[in-house]
């Protein structure tokens, strides 16, 4: 019986050594995690920007998220005297039908596609750029209104993940 007891007593604890070895082998080469975008900050130069949309909308759901990116990464968003200004081209949201149940000829699939526009005026100006992004996700054709609210999620998160790949080739661009 005390056998036992000690087999099941060193799996826990060889688990547990297993999960240190691997975490110090991680964290000696270099890994880490992405993070939320604090880690592509901006250069100086890049220290007070300004923000514009393209259309009539200055609070869009784009405008926003950019702004948040940018405070994140260091910059100061201002409304004038800025260093640069960034130009939002306004973005493009697409819906198509993925796949098709044989059996009721009803979609069962949906692929979101997402597209952002921008450039960067001042002494580091930046050409016109366009971000492309696309989720493909189920659909219950029983369930109208889960596949809105996915859908509206998957679209806030295309969002955010444009304003970072934005914040991040502005870094890259003006540091070099």
């Amino acid at each position: 019986m005390n056998r036992k007891i000690r087999e099941t007593n060193a799996r826990p604890l060889g688990l547990y050594l297993v999960s240190c070895l691997l975490y110090l082998s991680l964290s000696g080469c270099g890994f880490h995690l992405r993070g939320t975008g604090a880690a592509a900050s901006l250069p100086a130069s890049l220290s007070t920007i300004r923000v514009v949309m393209a259309g009539p909308a200055a609070n869009e759901p784009l405008a926003v998220a950019v702004r948040e990116a940018l405070t994140q990464a260091g910059a100061q968003v201002v409304e004038a005297n800025a260093v640069a200004t960034l130009a939002l081209l306004g973005e493009r949201v697409e819906s198509r039908v993925a796949s098709v149940s044989t059996a009721t000829a009803k979609a069962t699939a949906y692929l979101l596609q997402y597209s952002a526009g921008f450039r960067l005026d001042g002494p580091h100006a930046v050409p016109a750029q366009t971000i492309r992004l696309q989720r493909d996700y189920s659909f219950d054709p029983t369930q109208v209104l889960a596949k809105e609210q996915q859908e509206q999620e998957l679209l806030r998160d295309m969002r955010r993940d444009a304003a970072q790949q934005i914040v991040r080739r502005l870094a890259r661009a003006v540091r070099q």
